[in-house]
């Protein structure tokens, strides 16, 4: 929220003296800022402004970096032709930009990376690894952090636990040797994730804990601890859970987005199942229902989501790409 605040002010600041590029790049980072305050429309509407006022100025980094924020927010949305064509564009001027454009192809590759490999395109792994190679022989920390994140999340939700935990161990060292405690709180919730998943329940519950003890954890970082902690508790029959959900969705209903929609529908709809009531299962089921059904990104996400509509008895056949576990009890 402070920085959030810090960049509108230095945006108001750069129109006040006519400075239109540092205002423009003030602007991108204000999209960057919204959306991990989990505001996805204000993020939109800043990188859009952005782009606007810095198109009508000589073509350099801070165009850039402004198309590639459009491809993050488009991956992060699932729109990924679109967030393939922005990256493209992107990764064509900081090719012109020489070793001014480092950054942005660090950035980009990473956007570009992560959509494919969303959709279960391979071709995308290389992309992020690539992104990471080039971030850690530049040292630029947040970029490195990011890309460290992408490829551990991808492992997370497609319980890729072979290359989860080696790669996350080293992504969290990373981020705790620099200090960047938001991405090691990130990587923390979905860690969490991981160990319910994998059938660590009590260090599943430690990991969501710290997560939610920290200062200043960002909405898109408290989601996933919070699922983890209320999903436990649904499951164990403690009581607690229903607040930790109903904050999760508070959480989540700006971002409007598959990857916090679904998690927190699917967590809804098996609290209600498992309290015996079906028919609020089946409601809390189709919250998730108009993020999941949106092409081949995030499969395994909008799998659970499936699975949850066909136990109410709302979806008959098997969904485009379904992962196997989810055919299997489908089947």
């Amino acid at each position: 929220e402070e920085a959030l605040s810090a960049s509108a002010q230095a945006r108001a600041l750069w129109q006040a003296l006519g400075d239109r590029l540092r205002e423009g790049d003030a602007l991108r980072w204000m999209s960057r800022l919204s959306w991990y305050n989990g505001r996805s429309a204000q993020a939109e509407g800043h990188a859009e402004r952005a782009i606007e006022l810095l198109a009508g100025l000589p073509p350099g980094r801070e165009l850039a970096m402004a198309w590639s924020n459009r491809a993050q927010l488009c991956m992060l949305s699932g729109r990924s032709a679109d967030a393939l064509e922005w990256g493209r564009q992107a990764l064509r001027l900081a090719e012109e930009l020489g070793d001014g454009g480092i950054e942005v192809q660090a950035h980009a590759l990473n956007n570009m990376g992560a959509a494919l490999l969303n959709e279960g395109n391979e071709a995308g792994r290389e992309m992020l690894e690539r992104s990471l190679e080039i971030a850690l022989a530049a040292d630029l920390g947040e970029h490195a952090a990011r890309a460290y994140t992408n490829l551990s999340h991808h492992a997370v939700v497609s319980r890729d636990f072979e290359r989860l935990w080696p790669l996350q161990e080293r992504g969290l060292a990373f981020c705790e040797e620099r200090d960047l405690d938001a991405w090691t709180r990130y990587m923390s919730g979905y860690r969490a994730e991981a160990l319910l998943a994998s059938g660590d329940w009590e260090r599943a519950r430690e990991q969501a804990e710290a997560v939610l003890r920290a200062p200043y954890v960002a909405p898109i970082s408290r989601v996933p601890a919070l699922l983890v902690l209320a999903q436990l508790r649904t499951r164990r029959g403690e009581e607690g859970a229903e607040q930790l959900l109903d904050e999760a969705l508070s959480l989540a209903l700006p971002t409007d987005t598959l990857m916090r929609m679904g998690p927190v529908a699917s967590a809804r709809a098996e609290a209600a199942w498992l309290a015996g009531d079906p028919a609020r299962a089946l409601a809390e089921a189709r919250r998730g229902a108009p993020y999941a059904f949106k092409g081949a990104y995030m499969p395994w996400i909008a799998g659970e989501v499936a699975y949850w509509l066909h136990r109410c008895g709302a979806l008959e056949s098997l969904p485009e790409n379904c992962p196997e576990p989810y055919a299997l009890q489908f089947a």
